[in-house]
């Protein structure tokens, strides 16, 4: 769902939302909602976001890989943005599926390369819940099978944080 009062993306269409005054000013929209909920707050042009009264950083570099976890409190939500360089802020509330999510959202992969052994790789974790996950595995298996297995750094509640993980080395016999 769109915040109410803000732009936001649309599949195929231009960014919408640039105001250069922004570049001085707040943006403030609140949102009314039917239940409490946990909910994912996407933004983007803002440096940072204040939910409820609660700070949050924004995305200073407009890559729109912010996704801010929260608790929607049943009826109203305010929302305030403080809009970054480019003088625009876009915004979507997300109900999450999933309490733990993994989005390909900025992840880091490396060329893989016959014989070069093995390499690290990041990806972002979502912890949409009120609890840590702890001695989380990820295994990454290439097309030939190979794989490899690697416990990742702990994800607070409530946080998205990008971890590492090990690409196992292409071994291939194939030339």
């Amino acid at each position: 769902m769109d915040v109410p009062g803000l732009p936001s993306r649309r599949e195929g269409t231009e960014r919408s939302g640039h105001v250069p005054a922004l570049r001085r000013a707040y943006v403030f929209t609140e949102y009314k909602a039917d239940k409490p909920q946990i909910a994912l707050l996407e933004s983007s042009g803002n440096t940072r976001t204040f939910i409820n009264g609660m700070p949050h950083e924004g995305d200073h570099y407009d890559f729109a890989y912010t996704l801010i976890p929260f608790r929607m409190q049943k009826g109203m939500n305010e929302f305030i943005f403080t809009p970054g360089r480019f003088g625009r802020v876009e915004a979507k509330l997300i109900i999450p599926t999933k309490p733990v999510m993994l989005t390909k959202r900025d992840m880091t992969l490396p060329d893989i390369i016959n014989g070069e052994g093995e390499k690290w790789g990041a990806i972002r974790i979502v912890n949409a819940q009120e609890k840590a996950l702890t001695g989380l595995k990820i295994q990454c298996t290439l097309e030939n099978g190979e794989s490899a297995i690697f416990t990742t750094d702990d994800v607070m509640p409530m946080m998205v944080r990008k971890v590492k993980f090990r690409i196992p080395g292409a071994t291939s016999s194939k030339k």
